[in-house]
């Protein structure tokens, strides 16, 4: 069954819909392993790098709340690049089984139409995907 489970995660409403759809999956089974995996751009502000872990805290902040009063045993997967690009990228290194993701994220124009991170890892993605409205 599914035992290797990425949540792409962003801490957007969709994601933290997204969290809860996780949590219930892994109730379900006895050997898992979850990887939150979110996935930045490596911004600057003028000379000095943004602190790339508070950045990461902050947007994952009620994600991981949530899984640990779930009891729910994860890791933090931090990617630099491109979300569409870096998810399926390593959905495929590590050989996952399952990847949970929402269907919109925090770009405000995504809201439009279906998440164009969620649609483009459809596309390409070699596991099956779970998308959480």
């Amino acid at each position: 069954m599914y035992q290797r489970i990425i949540l792409a995660a962003d801490g957007s409403e969709h994601a933290l819909r997204a969290t809860d759809h996780a949590i219930k999956f892994v109730e379900s089974v006895s050997e898992y392993r979850l990887d939150i995996v979110i996935v930045m751009n490596e911004e600057k502000k003028g000379k000095q790098s943004i602190n790339l872990a508070r950045l990461v805290e902050e947007k994952l902040k009620l994600t991981k709340q949530k899984l640990k009063q779930a009891n729910v045993h994860f890791r933090t997967i931090i990617l630099i690049g491109d979300p569409k690009h870096e998810i399926v990228k390593y959905a495929k290194r590590e050989e996952v089984d399952l990847c949970i993701i929402g269907s919109r994220g925090l770009n405000k124009f995504q809201e439009m139409v279906l998440g164009s991170i969620s649609h483009k890892t459809v596309k390409h993605i070699n596991c099956p995907i779970l998308i959480i409205k």
